[in-house]
């Protein structure tokens, strides 16, 4: 651990123990926005126990220093049997974030990658049939959207600096500017690992896709391809699997739209959209 990543677990250390009371935002950026109290609807709750994983989980593999998956477990209980969990962690220290929107040329995330030549495309945020953000995205400095009002989760990227905040503690305010980012909702983490409460929305079963981070500050995505989470089932596993060391994280846009594109040399994975999307989050060597 680097002393920049002791320094910023220390943080989260003194940031889970003071809670409610903290004056700064994530990762010790005081943000523009203010904070506020969150809605008693968004209050913390007492994670579901789930049943252990049929197989044990392998090991982090090593694509490039920094760089990292792991192919994990999900039991769901009307199986009666596990279903895979794609999970890529990186050291923004390392690698370089994007966002990119294209309402007029969606593609299907595999499309998205050979298009940019990144190492990682995941599908971004909800959109409307035109195409539209449903919240408010900056692609390469340019905004697009309107903020979600209190609610959702939003990852941004200034400079070095990548992170990710809940709404409704930090909203955003309209003199903020990023270089890159994204919001989608619901928030499934809240600062400190406390999960969310949600409505009765969030027991559909789809394909997901989740966007997190970790207490060293690393960005994590977390991709179930089959069609059988619930936002329930997904936050309940997040908070079971205490090896991942999620301090936040929050909902990107699931179902068809649900895909991650991973390319590393002569080495690939590919988990496509169902759906032409028209806003993907990119990772490239810095």
């Amino acid at each position: 651990m680097t002393a920049a990543h002791q320094s910023l677990f220390i943080f989260f250390v003194v940031l889970s123990l003071a809670a409610c009371n903290m004056p700064a935002g994530p990762f010790g950026v005081t943000p523009v926005a203010t904070r506020t109290a969150l809605p008693e609807a968004e209050a913390s709750a007492t994670p579901s126990p789930l049943p252990p994983s049929a197989t044990p989980s392998p090991e982090w593999e090593e694509w490039l220093p920094g760089f990292e998956l792991r192919i994990m477990a999900m039991w769901i209980e009307g199986l009666n049997a596990p279903v895979d969990v794609t999970v890529v962690r990186i050291d923004p220290e390392q690698f370089a974030f994007r966002v990119h929107y294209s309402p007029m040329n969606p593609g299907e995330v595999s499309n998205w990658q050979q298009r940019l030549g990144a190492l990682l495309v995941v599908n971004g945020g909800f959109f409307q049939t035109n195409n539209q953000p449903r919240g408010l995205i900056f692609a390469d400095g340019q905004r697009f959207g309107t903020s979600f009002d209190h609610h959702g989760g939003m990852l941004t990227v200034s400079g070095d600096t990548v992170s990710i905040r809940s709404l409704a503690q930090f909203p955003y305010q309209p003199e903020e500017y990023f270089e890159q980012a994204v919001q989608c909702s619901p928030m499934i983490l809240y600062p400190g690992g406390f999960p969310n409460q949600f409505d009765d929305v969030a027991a559909d079963l789809s394909r997901r896709t989740a966007v997190a981070q970790d207490t060293q500050g690393r960005i994590v995505f977390v991709v179930v391809d089959e069609g059988v989470a619930s936002l329930y089932l997904l936050r309940d596993w997040m908070v079971k699997q205490a090896d991942l060391d999620l301090f936040v994280a929050f909902n990107l846009d699931g179902g068809y739209s649900t895909g991650l594109e991973l390319k590393v040399e002569e080495r690939s994975l590919s988990i496509e959209s169902r759906a032409k999307v028209p806003i993907v989050i990119a990772v490239y060597p810095r």
